[in-house]
């Protein structure tokens, strides 16, 4: 809910006032500015989360891979990725 207050507007002089229904050009301005400031910094942040993601899943995957290999070799005794 938006009041309406009334206050002294140094233009008109002493005692008079002016009644605010809503807001100026600028403050509308700036408030745009300030939400376009926000939102190009939220979509550069978070452009590459896919691709982050889809890397840390890989990492993962070739961790887990290692720590099988290295489980079989010590339990059947042999290597099963030797290098080449």
């Amino acid at each position: 809910m938006i009041t309406v207050t009334r206050r002294h507007d140094a233009r008109r002089g002493r005692g008079e006032s002016m009644n605010r229904n809503g807001f100026t050009l600028i403050e509308l301005l700036i408030v745009s500015v300030i939400m376009g400031l926000v939102m190009s910094i939220a979509i550069q942040r978070f452009a590459n989360t896919k691709e982050k993601t889809y890397l840390m899943t890989v990492k993962a995957d070739l961790r887990n891979l290692v720590t099988a290999e290295v489980e079989y070799s010590t339990t059947f005794r042999c290597s099963c990725l030797r290098a080449a």
